[in-house]
């Protein structure tokens, strides 16, 4: 009977081993990640090494943790089956749904925030999503801006709008496609436009929609995740403290983003940036989202200040708060950029001082509508920078409550459209 039970407590040893051995190749922890083509956030270079935000962020911590990282690369669609059936440790850049949250489980701190466009192919004018009608649009095979609960496809679906997917297996083949002239429109990340937009002939359209929080995520069998998870959400942590560190090194490196003041925030602040985040949603002209939808995404935002936060460093568009009165607030630092302002030149001043006096009467009557209706649809103003210099801009206008309901200011949230309106008159 002894020797029976030899037999199986051997069979258990040999697997151990195994496990042991991968585990604890070289004298590390072996973690295989997974990596697919997005630039400038994940991608390999013409070297054949990986290279962007998040391999930059892999290699620090697998340094300080005692890592052997094991490059697994693939389509972003082989990534994630290889993550579902155990094949890869971990999985950067995924944006949470509650559908991905089924099959996979995420780190709790979230690393990144983006969102998505939609680029049009030349000589054809989109507004609005109902302008998709009969078009042909490319589309990332599984990726959320595609298929997520904000997704393009829910909102042409809210809409009631008819037009033909084309489904590719990278964002570089959507603007292929575009420039090709295959097809009339593409949707891409902000971050794969931000590095190739001027690589292809692509247009810009003002639509803007699916802000997405994004992770590490992990199969939820893996002996290793506990590990994992933790390891990555105490270095995640740490590194979003020291505007020094690598990940905002990364940030500026990769992306164009520098960190702005990290202020703790007076309550009346966090329920405008909630407002922030809401409008975020909306963005765009013409872009829609269903209300149940904005609701969910609010009652998230509200229940982390670093969500919120890392909204305001990432935000291409400024953003600027306002009091009932129309002092500002806050500002974002985008917005000091576009007029080349510092803080001190707009917090505690009337907002009109930065609007031309031809401007004034529609930006009061803009403010008006908000506060009776919650909002203003997105208009053009003729704004000032420091030096007294004019800029046109598109600025959207929301209101912002209390948890009770009351008013507590507004939010604007403005769009430097100078090159746009120069492309115009050069046409």
């Amino acid at each position: 009977m002894k020797k029976l039970l030899i037999i199986p407590l051997l069979l258990v040893s040999l697997c151990t081993a195994g496990i042991y051995s991968r585990v604890l190749a070289d004298n590390g922890l072996a973690v295989r990640v997974g990596i697919y083509d997005n630039q400038p956030k994940i991608f390999t270079d013409d070297n054949g090494n990986p290279a962007g935000f998040w391999p930059d962020l892999v290699r620090y911590i697998a340094q300080k943790e005692g890592w052997e990282i094991e490059w697994v690369h693939g389509t972003w669609t082989e990534c994630m089956e290889r993550l579902e059936r155990n094949e890869i440790d971990m999985m950067p850049d995924v944006a949470y749904t509650e559908e991905r949250d089924e099959n996979f489980d995420f780190s709790q701190e979230p690393v990144y925030v983006s969102w998505s466009r939609i680029y049009s192919k030349e000589g054809i004018s989109i507004d609005s999503i109902l302008d998709l009608e009969g078009k042909t649009v490319a589309v990332l095979e599984g990726s959320v801006n595609f298929i997520g609960p904000d997704g393009i496809k829910t909102l042409i679906d809210a809409f009631s709008v008819k037009c033909t997917f084309l489904v590719v297996d990278s964002y570089t083949r959507v603007f292929e496609l575009i420039d090709m002239k295959e097809v009339d429109l593409g949707v891409v990340s902000k971050d794969f436009a931000y590095q190739h937009q001027t690589d292809f002939n692509v247009v810009e359209t003002s639509i803007i929609f699916q802000p997405s929080l994004l992770y590490f995520a992990f199969p939820p069998e893996s002996t290793l995740k506990p590990l994992l998870v933790t390891a990555i959400d105490n270095n995640i942590r740490e590194l979003k403290t020291d505007g020094d560190s690598i990940y905002y090194q990364s940030l500026k490196n990769w992306i164009g983003a520098s960190p702005i003041e990290r202020p703790v925030l007076p309550n009346w602040l966090k329920w405008m940036l909630i407002g922030i985040g809401v409008i975020l949603l909306v963005l765009g002209g013409g872009t829609f989202l269903l209300k149940t939808q904005i609701n969910k995404r609010t009652k998230e935002l509200r229940e982390s200040e670093e969500k919120l936060r890392l909204v305001l460093e990432t935000v291409p568009h400024g953003l600027v708060v306002l009091d009932p009165e129309g002092l500002i607030m806050e500002a974002n630092r985008a917005a000091l950029l576009m007029g080349t302002y510092n803080k001190r030149d707009l917090v505690g001043n009337f907002y009109l001082d930065f609007v031309v006096k031809r401007d004034h009467k529609k930006a009061k009557e803009n403010l008006k509508n908000a506060l009776e209706i919650g909002f203003s649809p997105s208009t053009e103003y003729t704004l000032l920078r420091k030096s007294g210099e004019e800029f046109q801009a598109r600025i959207y206008v929301g209101l912002i409550k209390d948890p009770s309901g009351n008013p507590t200011g507004f939010v604007t949230v403005i769009e430097d459209i100078t090159n746009i309106k120069q492309n115009e008159k050069a046409k």
